[in-house]
């Protein structure tokens, strides 16, 4: 699980990669979206991608990207640049 932050339009955009059990790909889950899944307490995530994302162990390596997920998150990073 690495760290990620993105500048959007509005704000930043802060995310950690994680690893589905059931699809085996990393995906980019927002720290937002994190915090409500620990409040609902059932293990579930929506990544950028929109994929639910039950997390693999955060021991496990992370493996393949998901490809959606990569995108979105260097489309954010190239808004952030031209903003500057």
């Amino acid at each position: 699980m690495t760290g990620t932050s993105c500048r959007s339009l509005h704000s930043a955009l802060y995310i950690s990669w994680y690893r589905c059990v059931l699809d085996g790909l990393t995906h980019a889950v927002t720290d937002d979206e994190f915090l409500r899944g620990i409040r609902l307490q059932e293990g579930r995530y929506y990544s950028l991608c929109g994929h639910e994302v039950l997390i693999h162990s955060c021991l496990a390596p992370a493996d393949r990207s998901c490809p959606t997920c990569r995108e979105l998150v260097n489309a954010s990073a190239r808004v952030a640049v031209r903003r500057r």
